[in-house]
């Protein structure tokens, strides 16, 4: 049997060092581009099968590429980052797409994230896209499993 973690802890030895906060806050600011169609966002919300009502939780949620839309579509979105860029980010892109239904959370995927109000079972889709950035692959996607009612994408 593999052990998908070990071989993910593995691999994290051969690459570069992962990029802390600061490096994406500098980032941000050429890292969004509200005035393009995002083909990747789509096609990643189309296949999470999110339905009307649903609640959301955004991991790494960056600048929003797929909070925003879902904010749009009505959704009350939860959206976490640990870069002070790329929630400012967020918070533009809420402000252009009038969306107040999400609510930015500055963490991590190592913090505690009970104490930033993140409870097991309190969204009914857990997201994280290209934001799985972590040395235990397996705790990153325990946290995210247990936050989600149905499903995680």
């Amino acid at each position: 049997m593999i052990d998908f973690n070990e071989e993910w802890k593995q691999l994290q030895l051969t690459r570069a060092p992962l990029k802390n906060s600061a490096h994406w806050t500098k980032k941000s600011a050429r890292y969004d581009s509200k005035d393009k169609r995002n083909l990747y966002a789509e096609a990643f919300l189309d296949l999470a099968n999110v339905q009307p009502g649903d609640v959301i939780f955004d991991m790494g949620c960056g600048t929003g590429a797929l909070a925003v839309p879902l904010a749009k579509a009505g959704h009350e979105v939860y959206a976490a980052d640990f870069s002070d860029g790329m929630l400012a980010k967020l918070g533009e892109n809420m402000a252009i797409n009038n969306v107040d239904s999400i609510t930015p959370i500055k963490m991590s995927w190592e913090d505690d994230w009970g104490a930033y109000g993140i409870e097991e079972n309190m969204a009914d889709i857990a997201i994280a896209s290209r934001s799985i950035a972590v040395a235990d692959l397996e705790g990153a996607l325990v946290k995210l499993t247990r936050t989600a009612r149905r499903r995680c994408c």
